[in-house]
């Protein structure tokens, strides 16, 4: 029986191009980094992101298709948008408005594609979540400019829950 989500994975070509979005724009904590010592130059990068296990590896290729996704929740849309813009992180869309929030797409190292919004139109106890949306946008939940791989973050209401991790599971890393 499943009992949690262990890591949400993905997979980058340059680790230290995609540490430097992760952690130098995204600003997330390192939770551990590990070169994997049977397969040199290979690395696994854990970030925990409010209880949310967030790895980067580039022990597989990218795909090119669509992938798991992953929740970031910025406090302004519009000042996290202007942060992307002076950071020269390209935009897959500009700021836009739906039923459920604001949001807007940046896209990272190896053409993920990130949708952000911020606490908007959010009651107490409230959570964002990110989901993977693919295909033409017709076929989407959300419209949105661009098919193919990319996230929507937006906010649904839902019980608060604790979180229930493996401490074993998890490595710290060394600094």
């Amino acid at each position: 029986m499943i009992k949690e989500v262990a890591f949400i994975g993905y997979p980058v070509t340059d680790v230290a191009r995609a540490r430097a979005f992760y952690e130098g724009f995204l600003g997330l904590k390192v939770h551990c980094a590990e070169e994997i010592k049977t397969m040199p130059g290979i690395w696994w990068i854990e970030y925990d992101v409010a209880g949310v296990t967030v790895a980067i590896s580039n022990a597989w290729p990218p795909s090119g298709q669509s992938g798991p996704g992953v929740a970031f929740e910025v406090d302004d849309l519009d000042a996290f948008a202007a942060k992307a813009r002076e950071a020269g992180v390209p935009f897959a869309f500009e700021p836009m408005e739906s039923p459920i929030c604001r949001f807007f797409g940046i896209k990272q190292n190896d053409g993920i594609r990130y949708h952000h919004s911020p606490a908007f139109r959010a009651s107490p106890g409230t959570f964002p979540f990110l989901t993977p949306h693919h295909g033409h946008p017709r076929q989407s939940r959300h419209p949105h400019p661009h098919p193919g791989h990319h996230w929507q973050l937006r906010r649904q209401a839902r019980p608060a829950q604790p979180r229930l991790r493996h401490e074993s599971r998890r490595r710290r890393h060394p600094r």
